[in-house]
């Protein structure tokens, strides 16, 4: 216990293992192969090619080649010049009050594990002059813990950067400044998620997954979102850029501050709960402090059984100036509202309207033009045509035709169906057929115009229909039992435009 036993040269090879209460100190020499490091800690100029592990440390090193940690490094201090693979199974822990953590001559830290970061300083050194870029990847597996108030920098101007693919999250009440020549999310799966505090970052380049500002605020020169999702109740300290993506004001329905100025071009789009009637409280809102250009899109949805009147106006946006308009607006689910945008002199808004339903408005409202807007068309190839999309109240770019129920036995032994019809379609038809042979079809069941769904000639045993907000959910019984001589009956839906 409390012994040290120090290695200056020569080399440490595959099935080592280095155990006990003390410490076995390596400030040269090599590490090749497959290691038990429990009390191993380079503190001098090593070069590996070696599998950690146990545990073990890395202290006032310099490490060149490649380590891959199994179980866990603790990065007390020192310099990488060669590569850190953390392992799916491996942590990393970054820490030490005032300490520097270095990389140089093309550094690498990947990973794949765990690394949590609670003290210390994070740089690329200022001596290094071999142009090699630096960088952290935080890979799709990878989770990347901040629980202290620490900095990240640049030192010289050289190459220096961080890429995610995995998820960062920002966990301590202060503030964390990571300031990098580059950072950026770059995958589907990337998500950094700020908890608490502030997170300061020089330039931020979003170009798909998520920032979420759940319980901080993120501290930016220019935050740009090219792809994936900006979303939160809290601020954007700085200005935004969006050329892609979406901005989500809130976690569900609240508001997001901008503190600067708010530049919206191409295909970004600011998407918008509605599930009430105040900004903040029943519908989202994005507030920018400084002023706002408005050339991209909008878009907005109906939740928690929201059902706004005729010709509402919902702020979802507020400015001190602005400059041009929403150029598009995206699919927007709830069919049977037609949204609109509005502009005003220190706000934007939706205007909801309740538009007479019928096959020409959906197709409109979905994004449907020339030969991909006939009623027998079928754009997305999931074999239903847009009649069947509009009936049963799917979006007809989305091959979604897998979501129909097949028919089922009741508990009455009867054929059952059950389906969705989009509600007040003025000029549609919706039929339920029987056959026995799958040649002769007869109706049993039909909803006319956008009416409720009634028995034909007493040929259905039940009929049951839930209301929804833009859909009523029909289920249809058969009114002939299967029985040892009527094993077979078939069921469909049909739809016919009026």
């Amino acid at each position: 216990i409390g012994s040290v036993l120090n290695w200056t040269a020569g080399g440490i090879t595959d099935g080592a293992s280095f155990t006990g209460a003390g410490e076995f100190q390596m400030s040269g020499g090599t590490l090749t192969g497959s290691l038990d490091s429990t009390s191993l800690v380079i503190t001098g100029s090593v070069t590996a090619n070696a599998t950690l592990s146990g545990s073990a440390k890395l202290r006032g090193s310099i490490v060149t080649g490649t380590l891959e940690i199994t179980g866990q490094l603790d990065w007390e201090g020192g310099r990488v010049d060669g590569t850190l693979n953390i392992a799916a199974s491996g942590t990393l822990l970054i820490r030490g009050n005032q300490i520097h953590h270095e990389l140089a001559n093309g550094g690498v830290v990947n990973n794949h594990g765990t690394t949590i970061w609670s003290d210390g300083f994070i740089f690329r050194n200022s001596s290094d002059t071999s142009g090699l870029p630096c960088s952290i990847h935080n890979h799709a597996d990878g989770t990347f813990d901040i629980t202290g108030n620490n900095s990240a920098y640049l030192a010289g101007g050289r190459p220096w950067s961080m890429v995610n693919a995995g998820t960062i999250r920002k966990l301590s009440s202060g503030t964390t400044t990571i300031a990098l020549t580059s950072f950026t999310n770059t995958a589907p799966t990337a998500l950094i998620e700020v908890d608490a505090g502030t997170l300061v970052l020089g330039n931020f380049n979003q170009t798909a997954g998520t920032m979420a500002l759940t319980g901080g605020n993120v501290q930016c020169s220019q935050l740009l979102i090219e792809g994936g999702v900006l979303k939160g109740t809290r601020s954007v300290v700085g200005s935004v850029t969006q050329t892609g993506g979406q901005i989500q004001p809130g976690d569900g329905v609240g508001t997001m501050t901008i503190t600067g100025s708010f530049t919206q071009s191409g295909t970004g789009v600011l998407f918008a709960e509605l599930g009430g009637r105040t900004a903040g409280i029943g519908h989202d809102q994005l507030i920018v402090n400084g002023a706002a250009t408005l050339a991209g899109g909008v878009s907005g949805s109906l939740v928690n059984g929201f059902a706004p009147m005729l010709s509402e106006e919902f702020a979802v946006i507020r400015y001190a100036s602005r400059v041009g308009a929403w150029g598009w607006m995206p699919f927007v689910a709830e069919l049977n509202r037609k949204f609109t945008p509005s502009s005003k002199q220190t706000e934007c808004g939706l205007i909801t309207g309740v538009s007479p339903m019928n096959f020409t408005n959906w197709a409109e409202a979905t994004g449907l033009s020339g030969l991909n807007a006939m009623r027998d068309a079928d754009p997305d190839h999931d074999g239903l045509s847009n009649d069947m999309e509009y009936a049963l109240y799917h979006f007809p770019l989305l091959s979604d035709a897998r979501e129909i129920q097949s028919p089922a036995i009741s508990a009455t032994q009867r054929g059952q169906i059950t389906y969705n019809r989009i509600k007040d379609a003025n000029d549609l038809d919706i039929e339920v057929e029987a056959s026995d042979n799958l040649i002769n079809w007869q109706t049993i069941a039909r909803s006319h115009l956008g009416g409720p769904t009634t028995d034909v000639e007493s040929r259905s045993f039940s009929i049951a229909e839930t209301e929804f907000a833009n859909y009523t959910t029909v289920t249809v019984i058969d009114q002939l039992m299967l029985s040892p001589t009527q094993r077979s009956r078939f069921l469909r839906v049909r739809a016919s435009g009026q």
